[in-house]
């Protein structure tokens, strides 16, 4: 591979990402539908929005911007992102990270603590 900004993965996962919260925006799907669909059609182990839920608006939004700025206008951020993200309460890391989406609430502790208890209860039996 030659030298390019942004890995393979983080390119392709920040543009299928961003067209994500279009369609979202364009009310095209909600982002349970566009997260099933992905998950059915294209096997992959979660949709857009459980791993930005995963990652955080805020670490998507950066990537998408450096891309942005690096690699042209096909990576612009989406305007419903940015405006995801400047709802999103302020505080430290440790705070829940709460976004209200249309029709779902995505919450980034909730998936950290339901892995957490998966792996007590393994260590335990």
């Amino acid at each position: 591979m030659r030298e390019s900004p942004g890995f393979v993965t983080s390119r392709i996962n920040a543009m299928i990402g961003n067209e994500a919260f279009y369609m979202l925006q364009e009310g095209i799907a909600s982002a349970a539908d566009i997260d099933r669909a992905l998950k059915l059609g294209l096997n992959h182990p979660m949709g857009p929005f459980e791993l930005v839920d995963l990652v955080g608006l805020d670490t998507r939004l950066a990537i998408l911007k450096f891309l942005h700025r690096t690699l042209g206008e096909k990576f612009r951020p989406c305007p419903l992102h940015r405006a995801v993200r400047r709802r999103r309460p302020a505080g430290p890391q440790e705070r829940p990270r709460r976004v209200r989406l249309p029709g779902r609430l995505m919450t980034r502790t909730r998936r950290t603590a339901a892995r957490r208890a998966t792996r007590r209860s393994a260590a335990v039996a």
